[in-house]
């Protein structure tokens, strides 16, 4: 949309710059018409064409704005992401360092369990013989 009115702009000041020319050269073609030209329509059309070419550079202006907004918000967005990112990486990596504590921990708790019963089970068995404690002790063994 700011491209499509840029373009707009230049061409309403190139079309006021060619009528400008246009109008001086047949002025100055037609010698009995430039007095009347000079003097009464071309400072109205000066007139007229400046005010163009000043919206023209105000609309300009006013795009440049506007892009160098944007400009400034993705820039600010880019730099909101790149810290949620990394964020997420911080956490991922802590997840990770807690899945290998809670594996390191359950294997603790399989060699306690088999040591205090002094029995070699396997990982089965001993699922069963912690979930028959807790129904038969009310206790809740933390199982990771």
């Amino acid at each position: 949309m700011l491209n499509r009115s840029y373009t707009q702009i230049l061409h309403l000041k190139d079309s006021a710059q060619r009528v400008i020319i246009g109008l001086l050269y047949f002025g100055l073609s037609t010698c009995s018409q430039s007095l009347y030209i000079e003097r009464l329509i071309l400072p109205e059309i000066r007139k007229i064409v400046r005010e163009k070419i000043e919206l023209a550079n105000k609309g300009v202006n006013d795009a440049s704005r506007k892009i160098d907004d944007i400009k400034m918000l993705v820039n600010e967005r880019f730099k909101a992401a790149n810290e949620h990112l990394g964020a997420l990486r911080e956490r991922y990596n802590l997840e990770k360092e807690v899945i290998a504590l809670r594996a390191k921990v359950g294997d603790l708790k399989s060699r306690f369990w088999l040591q205090k019963f002094g029995c070699l089970c396997d990982f089965a068995t001993l699922s069963r013989l912690l979930v028959w404690l807790e129904y038969r002790y009310f206790i809740t063994i933390d199982s990771c």
